[in-house]
């Protein structure tokens, strides 16, 4: 394999340099077509280092939390317990949104979601959910939001850490006999 070369020759009236390109052939070019050549190059690099930085921007909406964020927001929950819980909204994408919950050695409160399903995913510690049935004295606490004070007839399954439960909008569900400390995740998302 051969590589390009450039020669110089001149004459009285032109300097010109000899480029042999790739494939061996000798092409004359004028002087100060390399630095023509180099001055174009520049001009396209620096069009497209607008375009570069663009795809390595990060996208609104984006977030990134890490295991010790997580853990200091477990410390400002535990201060924040009322009534064994402590809940807040890390994020609020339009359509979705994420809570970071703890419980304490209690038990929540019976609930539905018109409009949302639940995606819960457990960080820490033990509970059982309960899932289906009836809702025992149901109100609605706010809009699309219904609360009781138990559930008839649904299924008590185990939480422990690392577990993800995907509760779907309309089903009753409750968070029950937490341990000491029992911390997750929930991913509310609209489903209609």
């Amino acid at each position: 394999m051969s590589f390009p070369v450039m020669t110089t020759s001149s004459s009285s009236t032109l300097q010109a340099r000899k480029f042999t390109g790739w494939s061996g052939t000798a092409k004359m070019q004028p002087a100060g077509a390399k630095s023509h050549r180099k001055g174009k190059m520049k001009k396209t690099f620096l069009m497209l280092v607008p375009v570069f930085i663009a795809f390595t921007a990060i996208p609104p909406g984006y977030e990134h939390w890490t295991a010790e964020q997580f853990g200091e927001h477990e410390k400002a929950l535990h201060k924040a317990m009322k009534d064994g819980l402590a809940s807040e909204t890390l994020g609020n994408w339009g359509n979705h949104l994420l809570l970071k919950t703890r419980r304490e050695a209690s038990s929540g409160r019976a609930e539905l979601h018109e409009k949302q399903a639940d995606l819960i995913v457990v960080q820490s510690g033990r509970a059982t959910i309960i899932i289906g049935g009836r809702i025992l004295n149901a109100q609605t606490s706010a809009p699309n939001e219904i609360r009781g004070t138990a559930i008839e007839g649904g299924e008590r399954q185990a939480l422990k850490a690392g577990d993800v439960v995907h509760v779907p909008a309309k089903t009753p569900h409750q968070v029950v006999d937490a341990s000491q400390a029992f911390d997750y995740l929930v991913l509310k998302v609209d489903s209609e």
